[in-house]
């Protein structure tokens, strides 16, 4: 993703880890953009209307279908709860997850990230990825309903069976993702450059908890992701990855490491670090969800 000096979304820093000082800094200017872009949502042309200051947001074909689906698992769910149905809360979202995953197909499968998604590590629903995931949880819900409602199972064996369901759903996500990543490393990502750190896109990041005491309370914390600056075709291009980390970012200020870019888009680049630790993350937890998954079948069987 292109970096941009003007537009000021993120807080930029040189500063690998984030000082007290800093934090106080980067909440402060979190916070006005939030009350800037809250006040431009309107304005005529503002960014969330789609005008002059909107264009360069990506829009999906299958936003509209994608829409219906929210909305077929919001009002089918609470349906369902409130008339205390588990087959019509299941069916619902099972419909809506496989309405979301047509839209996901539907899409068209170009990078997804403008500079707006930058606030909220926000992508739109598009990529073959995606949509097998989706069409995984689908299954995932609409697999034991079916169940239930054909061979009249008992509702404790059901509600395994949806866990086990999703825990499978959720591995085959994880290794959508890993070969969509790498597939992408392979065959989009073709150029290799030498580039620099030039510092880090700071922001802040909030996670609810309830302490032992039953107070609620949020907690703010700062990720960042490093600026690149590197030369392709004569042109000098400063980019960044929408990938944020808590701690001590990497690569250090001023290091030089390899980038892979995308020919058709230099502003398009990946870091084969960020992509490993990626990998690795998704196959340590799919293995996790694996072993749950298979305990949860193993307990039908017993049941």
């Amino acid at each position: 993703m292109r970096y941009d000096e003007n537009d000021n979304l993120l807080y930029f820093s040189t500063e690998e880890s984030t000082s007290f000082e800093e934090k106080r800094l980067i909440i402060d200017h979190m916070a006005r953009v939030s009350m800037d872009l809250l006040g431009s949502a309107f304005k005529e042309g503002g960014v969330f209307r789609g005008g002059a200051a909107g264009e360069d947001r990506p829009r999906s074909s299958g936003s509209p279908l994608a829409a219906v689906g929210a909305i077929v698992i919001f009002l089918g769910v609470i349906g369902g709860i409130m008339v205390r149905s588990f087959v019509a809360a299941a069916v619902a979202a099972g419909i809506g997850l496989l309405l979301l995953s047509i839209a996901c197909f539907m899409g068209n499968n170009v990078s997804s990230e403008n500079k707006y998604s930058q606030l909220n590590d926000g992508k739109l629903l598009n990529g073959k990825a995606s949509g097998v995931g989706l069409l995984a949880f689908a299954l995932a819900c609409l697999i034991p309903a079916g169940l239930y409602v054909a061979m009249d199972m008992e509702s404790t064996p059901a509600m395994v069976l949806g866990i086990g369901c999703f825990l499978v759903a959720a591995v085959v996500m994880n290794i959508a993702g890993i070969i969509s990543g790498n597939n992408k490393a392979k065959n989009v990502y073709t150029g290799t450059v030498s580039a620099r750190c030039i510092g880090y896109l700071k922001k802040t990041r909030t996670s609810s908890s309830n302490s032992r005491h039953g107070h609620h309370r949020n907690r703010i914390y700062i990720v960042g992701t490093p600026v690149f600056e590197y030369e392709y075709s004569m042109n000098t291009h400063k980019a960044f990855l929408n990938e944020y980390s808590q701690g001590r970012l990497k690569p250090s200020y001023s290091e030089q490491v390899e980038l892979n870019i995308n020919p058709d888009d230099p502003d398009d680049i990946l870091y084969l670090p960020f992509l490993k630790k990626r990998n690795t993350t998704l196959i340590v937890t799919g293995i996790v969800l694996l072993i749950c998954a298979v305990i949860c079948f193993v307990a039908l069987t017993i049941i």
